[in-house]
């Protein structure tokens, strides 16, 4: 200031406290812009490699996107060129490649085709052989094919008619099975030790009578029934006849089977005895939509066991027989040899 003494103590004392204060501000400035470069170049460089690994990694994904591109075209324009299997198709110059699962799926399909084509083929074929060259066992298997209806359709219609009728319980269609099981099991041991010492005939004609006493089953399930125990009764006398008839049925085609056409008659057999049931299950449905009860229906398809006794009456043993032979020995018409794929 004008006029202060050059030199005090105080004065130098606030010159001296002033310049430490602002070299001390200047160094905390100093300081502070330091750090403030350091963390801005630091967080610049973080974004940079960030920045650049993102790049980095997005090259190296279109690359990658890239060799797959290359090898799928070397693979399509390979499968192209091969063309094996069926596997690749070609649409103006495209390859497809499809799928192993599609493959897999396309050649089970063809695989069931031609089973259930070869079958009906056969099955054609072995009625026709049996119309032009072995008409008896032709009415062997139409009588089983018009008695299979009504037994078959008794046999899978009963629980539920007990149940509809008779209000039966769990526990007694238990019973009904269980008890129906034994006595089928106890006539078929029987019967099996009589049927060794029967005659052609007398197969022929038990047969014949154990269809016959089938026909009861239906008019006694429409007439009857009005007791409960009826439910259990029925099956008791019904399953040591019905249990008898299918084994009587073969032991006859059987003799008049020619040998080495064993295995296509009796698939065809088996085809008769299970084919047609649903006809039976269809015309009781049919009554019980029309009536409200399953009971007229039951004895509707009684109609056909009576059509099938005929044809079981008719059958000749002694001509089967003859059939038989001739058939074994190839005298038989067969213009074009189209039965041989029939022989084993």
């Amino acid at each position: 200031r004008p006029g202060a003494p050059l030199f005090s103590s105080g004065g130098g004392t606030d010159t001296k406290g002033g310049d430490e204060t602002e070299t001390k501000g200047t160094d905390l400035s100093d300081t502070n812009k330091d750090e403030k470069d350091t963390k801005d170049n630091y967080s610049s460089d973080k974004h940079k490699d960030t920045k650049n690994t993102r790049e980095n990694t997005l090259s190296d994904k279109h690359k990658g996107n890239a060799e797959k591109d290359t090898k799928g075209k070397d693979l399509g324009n390979t499968l192209g060129d091969t063309r094996e299997g069926g596997t690749v198709r070609r649409n103006h110059g495209a390859c497809f490649e499809t799928s192993s699962s599609e493959n897999r799926r396309d050649n089970t399909k063809g695989a069931l085709r031609t089973v259930a084509s070869l079958g009906l083929r056969r099955t054609v074929l072995s009625a026709k052989m049996l119309r032009k060259n072995h008409p008896q066992l032709l009415k062997l298997l139409v009588g089983q094919v018009l008695s299979t209806i009504t037994n078959g359709t008794m046999l899978s219609s009963y629980t539920l008619y007990a149940q509809r009728e008779l209000g039966a319980t769990a526990t007694d269609l238990v019973v009904l099975m269980f008890a129906a099981s034994i006595a089928a099991l106890v006539s078929t041991a029987s019967f099996s030790r009589i049927a060794t010492r029967l005659t052609e005939k007398q197969l022929k004609w038990t047969l014949v009578s154990l269809k016959a006493c089938t026909l009861m089953w239906p008019v006694w399930a429409c007439f009857g029934f009005k007791r409960k125990y009826e439910m259990i009764l029925l099956p008791l006398v019904a399953s040591p006849i019905n249990a008898n008839i299918l084994p009587t049925l073969r032991s006859i085609f059987q003799q008049a089977t020619p040998r080495g056409y064993e295995a296509s008659l009796f698939s065809l057999c088996g085809v008769c005895t299970v084919a047609f049931t649903w006809i039976g299950s269809l015309i009781v449905g049919g009554f019980l939509a029309l009536t409200g009860s399953m009971r007229w229906g039951l004895l509707a398809i009684d109609v056909f066991v009576a059509c099938s006794l005929p044809f079981f009456a008719s059958f000749d043993p002694e001509q089967a027989r003859a059939d038989r032979r001739r058939i074994e020995l190839g005298d038989f018409h067969d213009p074009e040899g189209t039965f041989s794929e029939l022989k084993n």
